[in-house]
């Protein structure tokens, strides 16, 4: 095991796993970062990444106060982005986590959509925004059909394709 800056390790080490758990929305250039990752598999290793999902039910509640848009946050991924990345960095056998792997974050892959109540509530409460809510209700009605939108962070693996 290694901890530390992947630059730190040296060229002619190889790992089974390599992971990268809350680094790549902060990386300057977060495909580099998953290619240098890659050069560090062996055969057939796994890139484990977890990040927090852009395209989720909780961002959209959370509007512009939502974690993910940190200031040291340079990226957003969503599980659709996050393969195809990794999809053209030649990674294979994508495994999606089922559950967020904290024990402080609850989330289920499947988001069943907005509150009726909440959303007529939200209204009664604060009439003259009205446009606001309906809007945000409308966005989780869509996020429905999103992969994973009940997950505001998730992670993925994905097998090294063998060369």
């Amino acid at each position: 095991m290694v901890r530390g800056s992947i630059n730190q390790i040296p060229k002619e080490s190889l790992f089974d796993v390599v992971t990268l758990w809350d680094v790549i929305e902060h990386a300057k250039e977060p495909v580099g970062l998953a290619e240098c990752a890659a050069r560090h598999l062996k055969k057939d290793g796994w890139l484990v990444i977890e990040t927090g999902n852009y395209k989720s039910a909780d961002r959209i509640l959370g509007g512009l106060q939502h974690w993910i848009y940190q200031l040291d946050h340079r990226w957003y991924f969503s599980p659709d982005s996050l393969k195809h990345m990794m999809g053209k960095l030649g990674f294979t056998n994508y495994v999606f986590s089922q559950r967020v792997l904290r024990p402080e974050w609850n989330g289920r892959i499947d988001y069943r959509g907005p509150s009726k109540r909440a959303f007529v509530a939200d209204m009664v409460r604060d009439l003259a925004h009205a446009n606001r809510h309906f809007s945000k209700y409308n966005a989780l009605i869509r996020s429905k059909s999103w992969e994973m939108s009940g997950m505001g962070i998730f992670a993925v693996a994905a097998r090294k394709a063998k060369q």
